[in-house]
């Protein structure tokens, strides 16, 4: 995967992370609610760190212990439902 494939998602090869920037925590919770259960329906769930006016994502397969084709189809939804919240 290179940088092209997801933009500015860290990979060290165990799991995709990325931090996500918001005005306030109720704008980032929203993220974080929306994304959750899109999550739920995919049965693929990241490990979320909430925060004022941030959130940062991590994806992994934890079964495989590395980053699958799965995590990398998650994060790039997970652009696309950020750019959708604040394109709107």
């Amino acid at each position: 995967m290179n940088n092209a494939t997801l933009n500015e998602w860290q990979n060290d090869g165990i799991k995709l992370t990325k931090r996500y920037a918001f005005p306030d925590f109720v704008s980032a919770l929203a993220f974080v609610n929306k994304l959750g259960n899109y999550a739920e329906k995919m049965q693929h769930h990241p490990d979320i760190e909430l925060g004022w006016g941030y959130c940062v994502v991590s994806w992994s397969t934890h079964d495989a212990g590395a980053v699958t084709d799965k995590d990398i189809e998650m994060s790039k939804e997970s652009d696309t439902m950020f750019e959708s919240e604040n394109n709107a």
